[in-house]
């Protein structure tokens, strides 16, 4: 099931399509591209092509959340946060 986007498009509850306005960001001066929150987190993590992870430009889902806070405890250069979203 899909949450019905309210005024401006963004999903209803928090106005950033879930997660409370969590977003998943990565220090890329840490980042070594191990890997690890692509394989993780497949919904919101992409490898590049230069062999660094790409962030999906949304929220983190409620139903993700844990799954995210896994990845960042687990990222072996502790390159992931979890930000408030503005």
């Amino acid at each position: 099931m899909l949450p019905l986007p309210g005024p401006g498009g963004a999903a209803a509850g928090d106005g950033n399509g879930g997660g409370g306005g969590e977003r998943l960001a990565v220090d890329w001066t840490l980042c070594e591209g191990h890997g690890l929150c692509a394989g993780l987190l497949p919904e919101l993590v992409r490898m590049g092509a230069d062999g660094f992870p790409s962030l999906a430009d949304a929220g983190v889902p409620d139903h993700l959340r844990s799954r995210v806070r896994r990845a960042v405890r687990r990222c072996p250069a502790l390159a992931l946060r979890l930000d408030r979203a503005p």
